[in-house]
């Protein structure tokens, strides 16, 4: 769950006029990805629906970053590789101190 709603959220990229980014930020002291991210669905839960494959699918309580194309970068497919192996060791390293048993046992509620 934490990494659908924290990690690998969509981002929409807000474009706008130099003139409503000023107006903005003037007004508000926001630039207008800022002025967005209440409506992401973090305070109120989002429903989508999309097709994949030619099937219907839909998703309850989706969670989407805004930010400001000028600030928009795209990770390169390496630097995709280093993050996701780190994220892995991580998580690896955080297990490795159990028994491969007591990973099979649910937590007690």
């Amino acid at each position: 769950e934490w990494l659908h709603s924290e990690v690998f959220l969509p981002t929409v990229v807000v474009i706008g006029t130099d003139a409503a980014k000023a107006h903005v930020q003037e007004a508000h002291g926001l630039s207008l990805a800022e002025l967005l991210a209440p409506f992401g669905g973090k305070y109120r839960p989002l429903s989508a629906s999309y097709t994949v494959l030619d099937r219907p699918m839909s998703v309850d309580g989706l969670h989407a970053r805004f930010t400001d194309a000028g600030t928009a970068t795209q990770w390169s497919a390496v630097h995709l590789e280093q993050v996701a192996s780190v994220m892995v060791d991580a998580q690896a390293t955080a297990h490795a101190s159990r028994d491969a048993r007591a990973l099979l046992i649910p937590p007690s509620p």
